[in-house]
């Protein structure tokens, strides 16, 4: 009960301490506190860090491409239109590699722009460079649901071949497949089992 009552008292001076200090300072308004003046960053350089047995690595930013993906590949020598490559949407698998979904490839002749062929597929297994953004041409591409058109270069040209799966590389321009195959041409429709297609064969 003692400690009560020292309780009450001890509350009843500080009131009375607060309401003496508000009758000598009517109306009275604390300043606002002024606001602290924002910190200058400047633009730092990347800075190399240590790395275990005293080696010094300097720090790196990950390449992750999603949505939809266009590409253009130009000829070296001639600048002119080489590959045209599209995708509706895009998912990294890791290691540069991704799939690409609603794919369309043309390829051009590089002397004259001339459309050689092209392939769709719902979807094109590849791996873009992170230094050209660009697929690497030299990396093997898987398509799905794939339907392939040559338009010359080729006996009975224009050839439309349809397949499930056809694996190959876009540098060399050849695709092969162990899958059923469809091929309708000039004067051709046939069907079986198993493809390889050489756009460079004469």
């Amino acid at each position: 009960m003692r400690k009560l009552v020292v309780f009450v008292l001890i509350f009843a001076l500080g009131l009375a301490a607060i309401l003496w200090w508000e009758n000598l300072h009517p109306g009275r308004i604390d300043e606002p506190a002024q606001p602290t003046p924002p910190t200058k960053v400047e633009d730092q350089p990347l800075t190399e860090v240590d790395i275990e047995g005293g080696e010094r690595q300097a720090k790196s930013v990950e390449f992750v491409i999603e949505g939809p993906f266009d590409h253009i590949e130009r000829d070296p020598g001639t600048l002119k239109k080489h590959y045209e490559l599209h995708a509706k949407d895009t998912r990294p698998l890791g290691s540069d590699a991704y799939d690409l979904f609603g794919f369309r490839a043309s390829v051009f002749d590089a002397r004259t722009e001339d459309l050689r062929g092209t392939a769709t597929a719902a979807t094109a297994r590849v791996r873009i460079s992170p230094n050209t953004s660009g697929i690497d041409f030299a990396y093997p591409i898987t398509l799905t649901e794939a339907v392939l058109r040559a338009e010359r270069d080729l006996p009975l040209a224009p050839v439309t071949v349809t397949l499930p799966v056809v694996e190959g590389l876009i540098s060399e321009e050849r695709l092969s497949s162990k899958e059923r195959v469809d091929i309708v041409g000039q004067g051709l429709t046939a069907h079986g089992d198993g493809l390889v297609l050489d756009a460079r064969a004469r």
